[in-house]
């Protein structure tokens, strides 16, 4: 079609044929215009930063207020840290075998493998000190978090949690199905998605490996989303200057940085503007302060796709991984939700 030409690709290992893909060459112009970066895309892109700077710099100010009031506990932080440094090398140790894929022949092979154990060794210590920092100073805004380890305080959060749990997946599929058929009716300014399956499907144990995954980004968002939802109440309550110009921003930035046309940025901010407004929504009405609904959820949401993936692949392997991450899920979910034993005594 025009300048777009059908282009057959073949790989060569020596004599040997490794490789074949077929894709569609796309027209050099076309793809300087996509390519560009316009002073609209740059001013967009400073605010997007501008406003995530903000936020992580209102996060700072808010650790050494509390670290100074000595309100941070250190220890018990420390402990779920080391936990999170644990899942991170266990996510990094299942890559081990494409970890050569990124190998390039400019440096000796011997000096890149050492460069990468050094990077299995460093990335979980320094992820882990992050993440000691981000929960020390979410349970120090809200205490009670610590209640996820006690079976007493989990069934006081139980039913709430499962209904959030049900509502924010549910809500999280009608989101999904809107923006499919949104960019069905205006695929020609709707963001293409060209990852046809979840990325760590080369990995080792690929079901496994997302249910890790899953559960390190779930106990980081939900760290994360306490220090958000409090910097807001304290915006909201002490009506400061900084809420305008942070909702400002933030309305600004729902919208793509690269969009290179009014009608595609539009299109992109009115999806982020929904999913906005649906997020604020549910977690107002039914999360809460509900810890449970919260890692329960996020851990959900991680783990949906991929093991619809996994699951509906024709290969043995695959199918056996997916079950393995819906047990794994269900492990956990039950740990979360289901009543114990000590506290069915206890009642």
């Amino acid at each position: 079609m025009g300048d777009e030409h059908y282009r057959i690709e073949v790989d060569l290992a020596g004599e040997q044929v490794v490789g074949l893909s077929r894709f569609f060459k796309l027209p050099e112009e076309w793809e300087r215009q996509r390519t560009a970066t316009q002073l609209p895309n740059v001013i967009l892109t400073g605010l997007e930063w501008l406003f995530g700077a903000g936020l992580v710099g209102g996060a700072i100010l808010l650790f050494v207020i509390q670290a100074r009031s000595r309100k941070i506990p250190w220890r018990a932080s420390a402990k779920v840290g080391g936990f999170l440094a644990v899942l991170m090398a266990l996510v990094e140790l299942n890559r081990l075998s494409v970890v050569d894929i990124r190998y390039t022949t400019s440096i000796p092979l011997s000096t890149y493998r050492v460069f990468v154990a050094l990077s299995f060794l460093i990335v979980p210590l320094v992820v882990g000190l992050l993440c000691w920092l981000l929960v020390g100073l979410a349970t120090s805004l809200y205490p009670n978090a610590w209640g996820i380890f006690d079976a007493t305080a989990r069934r006081g959060w139980r039913r709430d949690a499962a209904v959030a749990l049900v509502v924010g997946v549910a809500a999280a599929a009608g989101i999904n199905r809107l923006e499919a058929v949104v960019s069905s009716h205006f695929h020609a300014y709707a963001p293409v998605r060209i990852d046809l399956v979840p990325s760590a499907f080369d990995t080792t144990w690929p079901g496994p490996g997302f249910f890790v995954h899953g559960l390190f980004n779930a106990v980081v968002f939900a760290a994360g989303a306490a220090v958000l939802i409090y910097l807001a109440r304290l915006s909201l309550v002490r009506r400061a200057w900084w809420l305008w110009l942070g909702g400002l921003l933030l309305l600004v930035s729902l919208g793509p940085a690269g969009a290179h046309s009014v009608a595609e940025f539009l299109l992109g901010w009115a999806m982020g503007l929904v999913s906005l407004v649906a997020v604020v929504g549910i977690v107002y009405a039914f999360f809460r302060d509900n810890v449970l609904a919260y890692l329960a959820a996020a851990l959900c949401l991680e783990v949906a796709e991929p093991v619809v993936a996994l699951l509906s692949q024709p290969p043995a392997f695959f199918r056996w991984n997916g079950t393995a991450l819906v047990a794994l899920t269900a492990v956990v979910l039950g740990w979360l939700l289901l009543p114990t034993r000590q506290s069915q005594t206890s009642s």
